[in-house]
């Protein structure tokens, strides 16, 4: 199946763990610079920074609850605006409802 991806460019963000262990930190300006410096102009980014410590939600206290969003909210919009303009000018932006458009 031709998904329209040949050729494009992706960053896939990634946990601590697996894939996201050779990657710069996503969740600080500096490791999202750098990983944009990596792969300039992407047409494809996959979010993910991780979770939200373990344990009983009702423990955690408000710098937990705020290192979290801003590990999976604010990293990713941060990343998102760095990068749809180009996807959008490359027409190459994709909702999870339609194909790429090219």
């Amino acid at each position: 199946m031709d998904l329209g991806l040949r050729g494009r460019r992706a960053v896939v963000c990634a946990a601590s763990r697996g894939l996201g262990k050779a990657s710069a930190d996503v969740t600080t300006s500096e490791g999202r610079e750098a990983i944009l410096a990596a792969c300039r102009d992407p047409d494809i980014l996959v979010n993910n920074a991780g979770e939200p410590p373990p344990g009983d939600f009702r423990n955690f206290g408000r710098n937990d609850w705020i290192k979290a969003i801003d590990g999976n909210m604010l990293a990713p919009i941060a990343l998102i605006k760095a990068s749809v303009d180009g996807m959008i000018a490359r027409k190459f932006v994709v909702s999870s409802t339609s194909p790429p458009t090219r």
